[in-house]
């Protein structure tokens, strides 16, 4: 099992760390953001692209690692823009967000995850 915590993990999350009863391995996995800052994050980012001319974000989510952002964009990108984007993204966000390009992320089923 792992369990994520924002740095610095408490001494009590720490001592978690290890092989407890009934042979549960723990695994402490201290964290740059928390699941709810980086939820926080990615809100805040959707509502303020809404307004902003020239840009359309396709997805966004964390990083798998909870260091940041992936956020995805549907305009091709320069290296020059990708990091303005990636600048302006993290101020707005207020955590770092890597910008790449690509479509918008549409269900196995064909539903749409916004309406479904």
């Amino acid at each position: 099992m792992v369990v994520s915590w924002r740095a610095p993990a408490p001494p009590e999350v720490l001592a978690l760390a290890g092989e407890q009863r009934g042979g549960v391995r723990v695994v402490v996995d201290e964290v740059a953001w928390s699941g709810e800052e980086v939820r926080q994050a990615t809100v805040r980012l959707w509502e303020r692209t809404r307004r902003m001319p020239g840009v359309e974000l396709t997805s966004a989510g964390a990083c798998g690692d909870l260091s940041g952002l992936v956020v995805t964009v549907s305009e091709p990108l320069d290296e020059a823009r990708r990091g303005r984007l990636q600048e302006r993204f993290a101020e707005i966000a207020g955590i770092p967000v890597k910008v790449v390009e690509g479509e918008a992320v549409v269900m196995l089923d064909g539903g749409d995850a916004v309406s479904d």
